[in-house]
């Protein structure tokens, strides 16, 4: 089993997941388009809003067949921006998913409520569809089209 940092940095990117084939599709015809609140929304058994650290991973293709859930793409920020506006991101591996991050309502002090952040989550994210995130793996400099090191 590959051993991941625990350290999320700054500018890694963490992609919330879609799942939803509707809503990757209405993405697609408008990329600009955001989700509904409810995306963000925590579910009362749930510590934080799941989320993949999409930086980490070297391929996209077998990251995604490997999903116990078809994804269309995900909603994608800089952890560094979302901990700027004053939530945690907390490293939270999985066994189905190594790359699993969740992104936490500080419950100390909360300046802001859970609607609040929601939108800050809202305002924060662009869609990426499965595609586009394959072509921007496979584009980084000093990584070949399978993601291996050049």
């Amino acid at each position: 089993m590959p051993v991941v940092s625990s350290e999320i940095h700054v500018t890694e990117e963490l992609g919330r997941r879609v799942t939803n084939k509707t809503l990757a599709t209405k993405c697609r015809k408008n990329p600009d388009r955001k989700p509904p609140p409810s995306f963000f929304r925590l579910r009362q058994e749930e510590s934080g809003v799941s989320m993949d650290r999409l930086s980490l991973v070297d391929n996209i293709a077998a990251f995604v067949e490997n999903a116990p859930k078809d994804i269309f793409g995900w909603f994608v920020a800089k952890a560094g921006d979302v901990e700027k506006n004053g939530l945690c991101v907390v490293a939270t591996p999985q066994a189905d998913n190594l790359l699993h991050a969740e992104l936490r309502i500080p419950k100390d002090d909360r300046p802001l409520s859970e609607e609040a952040y929601i939108n800050v989550l809202l305002s924060l994210t662009e869609w990426r569809s499965v595609c586009q995130m394959i072509t921007r793996v496979n584009t980084k400099p000093g990584v070949s089209g399978r993601g291996a090191p050049t």
